[in-house]
């Protein structure tokens, strides 16, 4: 789009956005094009947006954090690695749980030195049954730079974890109104 409108575009009749975040990147770009902005359809299952009340923590409990996808520093490796680490010097109960390809090639010290568990890749048709046995009390979004839409945020908010995420991209557009959910 920054060499000119593609041909394809410029006759369309109609052109989709998955957000109003994309729209307006798109807009940017190309300002004479008309867009609308549609969310994709979710699941169709109600049950499926239900959000799981936070629990009380029994006492000693860790919280478990949960950071769904692959990292690298624009979806927030850096911070994750930091807030790891800052609660293992300060020994808060803080647990985080990194599931999705590996943070940045971290190194093992880094890992040891932080209160960061990676579990690692993880099948789509499995990430429930893992995310059952992490059985975490909040799903973060840490990212740095805006997401257009979000594949981890839906499996998220499909799973009805409370959400904490940062208010950038087309995550406060899909989390506006939600239960137990922090932009």
């Amino acid at each position: 789009l920054r060499s000119g409108v593609h041909p394809l575009l410029q006759g369309a009749s109609r052109i989709v956005a998955c957000s109003r975040d994309l729209t307006a990147r798109l807009l940017r770009l190309a300002p004479d094009l008309r867009i609308r902005a549609v969310r994709p359809p979710e699941p169709l299952r109600a049950e499926a947006f239900r959000v799981t009340p936070p629990v009380a923590l029994e006492r000693g409990e860790a919280l478990r954090v949960l950071v769904l996808g692959h990292l690298v520093r624009a979806k927030g490796s850096q911070e994750l690695l930091a807030a790891a680490t800052q609660a293992k010097q300060r020994d808060l109960c803080l647990e985080f749980h990194h599931l999705g390809v590996q943070i940045d090639k971290m190194a093992p010290r880094e890992q040891a030195c932080a209160a960061l568990r990676l579990h690692g890749f993880f099948r789509r048709e499995d990430l429930t049954t893992i995310v059952n046995r992490i059985r975490p009390h909040l799903a973060w979004f840490p990212a740095r730079a805006p997401e257009t839409w979000g594949f981890t945020l839906s499996e998220a908010v499909s799973m009805g974890l409370p959400i904490l995420a940062r208010g950038v991209g087309a995550y406060p557009e899909r989390l506006a109104g939600r239960a137990f959910t922090w932009v």
